[in-house]
């Protein structure tokens, strides 16, 4: 073995990384001392003599202090050995990559065929969990109850949980044992009364996830010792087959002996959207948790806090949600400093490691402009409270639950935003992460295509609007323009097929980069009041609904109702197929006119292309209306207008009212074209 891995965190130091670094650094120094005691006994003294004549001399020298010398080396490194290979193969399952990915392939070719079984629907959660930092362990006893909501009796329930889960007790009632398959943590029970449709049951557990010594590679960040963070499906038992543990690369399938990875459902497919994206087996859950912790952490679940106590050297907190939330929730323990403010009459909240208050203020200051912006033009927030809680940086992303936001330190409490030009990405991430309880805590899409472009798009598009209102359009070219990039690269990375943004498959460089700038450009098509009275509709027509769950479909018919006939194209290239533009300016001329005034002129081209899934470009003609933008000194426009044009090259001739810096055709990266470096001269 090598020196293992290690990380430091501000919130959490050295961690439990500390102990396996020091340790392996000792079974190291002691392999390079007894080399080095070795080789003195091969050292020349003197003349230089042959091998043979060294080794006559090292076994003269090799006297009782060398034999006690190198015993003790030897003793030392075999034993530290030892603990190490205790520690990381016995207290611990040594799993490679190579053998995680057996045991997933392993999981589809055993229970795959059980994924579209008959199963009850999760209506209630109720945990006791209980978070030992020092132990860096963690444990839930909960019960959840369950409905039957199909048409026919269900007589075997399956359970899967996430292999190295430790699990003490599932508990039916009313139950025998079919599957127990404690390596890959899938387990199936024949109920002794088959669960008729209407009819509810109650399920019981007794889980734990343990860290005992410590592990070469693959540790566990999501419980240490200041700064859980784990979510419901990390540890939690849910119903049915989990499909998210599929393998998706093309060639680690194969190597695997498995067929090519079934395509997510189609947009359109009912029985697929039974199901939300964020979970196959719930709707709407109501949610209780109560959760202990060591007296000096503050431990946070989604809900309400209805009781905090002291017992001993722990600290109890119990959450309540007040309405029906998606099976979709974490647990976080640290000792946190809070930051409390008030938009209305939501409490903002923010938990933070103490020391790490520099960007506390724009985060809530974030809050609160979200909270204006979203429900002024999109719908009521449909809680008491936002809460932003940090977790190491073990992990840099954030994550927003039900109220309650998980943000990692890296991205936002030691970020550093003294430079004015860079773009505050603590504001807009907490912009994107408040949008999500719009974006996927009221409209929840189908677990099929274009589900992402509901959740992730949209909440994109959300936190672009709110930063525009705080920043203005200068900073939200620079912006579109990195997105824009993104999703140019993302293309040539792509190993299966690329989707148009309406169909997109979970691809993070269409949802994410695509969508920013789609919904952008359609902003800009439309005007921002009639797509926001679209999405307003919408969440007023899809919003905590049952299944079916809402499509892509249902939000592009939508767009479409506000969209003007003549601007209906505008979908289709945005939406619909993978349009790709080549926009550039060839030359830009001014010269000074009567009264102060500059006639400017620009040799503009333009052509438009559509690609397949794999690629391939079809040129297909160009009758678009695209911005032509002039500009001063300090990037301000001094004309911005619409500007039909057909195709190839053509001529524009405009007059402005000061000297001009720049001039750009879509100089605000609107469209997806293929090189905007050359839009602007």
């Amino acid at each position: 073995p090598g020196l293992s891995e290690f990380q430091y965190s501000d919130m959490n130091g050295f961690g439990h990384f500390l102990a396996a670094r020091l340790w392996f650094g000792l079974y190291w120094t002691l392999f390079a001392a007894l080399l080095v005691a070795l080789a003195s006994l091969l050292w020349p003294r003197g003349t230089a003599s042959a091998l043979r004549e060294r080794l006559t001399e090292a076994r003269l020298r090799f006297g009782r202090r060398e034999k006690t010398v190198v015993a003790a080396l030897l003793a030392g490194f075999l034993l530290t050995g030892a603990w190490i290979f205790l520690n990381t193969n016995v207290r611990n399952r040594y799993l490679s990559p190579s053998t995680v990915r057996r045991e997933r392939a392993e999981y589809e070719r055993k229970y795959e065929r059980h994924q579209n079984a008959l199963q009850p629907r999760l209506v209630s959660v109720d945990l006791d969990v209980d978070i030992a930092p020092s132990k860096r362990a963690v444990r839930a006893e909960g019960v959840y109850r369950a409905v039957n909501r199909g048409s026919a009796r269900i007589d075997t329930v399956h359970v899967s949980i996430e292999p190295g889960v430790r699990v003490d007790r599932f508990h039916f009632g009313g139950a025998a044992p079919l599957v127990h398959d404690e390596e890959l943590g899938y387990y199936s029970y024949a109920l002794d009364d088959p669960l008729e449709p209407g009819d509810s049951l109650a399920f019981a557990f007794d889980v734990s996830v343990r860290n005992p010594g410590f592990v070469n590679h693959g540790s566990n960040t999501s419980v240490v010792r200041n700064g859980t963070f784990i979510d419901n499906k990390a540890f939690l038992p849910m119903f049915g087959y989990d499909a998210a543990r599929r393998l998706v690369d093309p060639n680690e399938r194969k190597k695997q002996g498995l067929p090519p990875a079934p395509r997510m459902a189609a947009v359109d497919d009912l029985f697929a959207r039974r199901n939300n994206q964020i979970s196959s087996d719930a709707d709407w859950i109501e949610f209780r948790a109560a959760v202990t912790t060591d007296s000096g952490q503050i431990a946070i679940a989604p809900g309400y806090l209805v009781e905090e106590r002291a017992e001993g050297a722990r600290r109890r907190f119990v959450y309540e949600m007040d309405a029906p939330i998606l099976n979709y929730y974490a647990f976080l323990s640290a000792d946190y400093e809070v930051r409390r403010d008030r938009w209305k009459d939501v409490a903002i909240e923010i938990y933070h490691h103490p020391g790490h208050g520099y960007n506390v203020d724009r985060m809530i200051e974030a809050i609160r402009k979200s909270l204006d912006y979203y429900t002024e033009k999109f719908s009521p927030y449909q809680h008491r409270q936002v809460r932003i809680v940090e977790f190491p940086l073990y992990r840099d992303f954030a994550q927003s639950f039900p109220n309650t936001i998980p943000f990692s330190e890296s991205i936002g409490f030691i970020a550093d935003l003294e430079d004015e030009e860079k773009i505050d990405y603590v504001f807009y991430v907490t912009a994107h992460e408040v949008a999500h309880q719009w974006w996927a805590h009221q409209v929840c899409g189908a677990d099929v295509q274009g589900a992402t472009l509901i959740t992730e798009a949209l909440a994109q598009y959300s936190a672009l609007m709110v930063m525009e209102k705080e920043y203005g359009p200068e900073k939200m070219r620079r912006f579109l323009k990195y997105e824009l990039d993104r999703y140019l690269r993302g293309r040539g990375g792509e190993s299966i097929e690329e989707m148009p943004l309406l169909l997109v498959e979970d691809q993070p460089y269409i949802h994410y980069r695509k969508g920013s700038v789609a919904f952008y450009g359609l902003r800009d098509w439309i005007g921002e009041d009639a797509l926001c009275g679209a999405l307003a509709a919408y969440i007023d027509s899809a919003g905590f609904q049952e299944p079916p769950w809402t499509n892509s479909l249902e939000l592009l018919a939508f767009l479409r109702a506000a969209t003007p006939d003549s601007l209906r194209p505008v979908l289709a290239d945005l939406f619909e197929t993978i349009t790709l533009f080549d926009n550039r300016i060839e030359e830009a001329r001014s010269r000074p006119i009567e009264g102060g005034r500059y006639a400017v002129a620009l040799d503009v081209r333009t052509s438009k292309e559509r690609a397949d899934g794999k690629g391939v470009l079809t040129e297909v003609p160009v009758d678009d209306r695209v911005d032509i933008g002039v500009f001063d000194t300090g990037g301000e426009p001094l004309y911005l207008r619409k500007h039909r044009l057909t195709g190839g090259a053509a001529t524009i001739e405009i007059e402005v009212d000061r000297e001009p810096a720049e001039a750009g055709i879509d100089p605000y990266n609107k469209l997806i074209d293929r090189n905007s470096d050359d839009n602007r001269r």
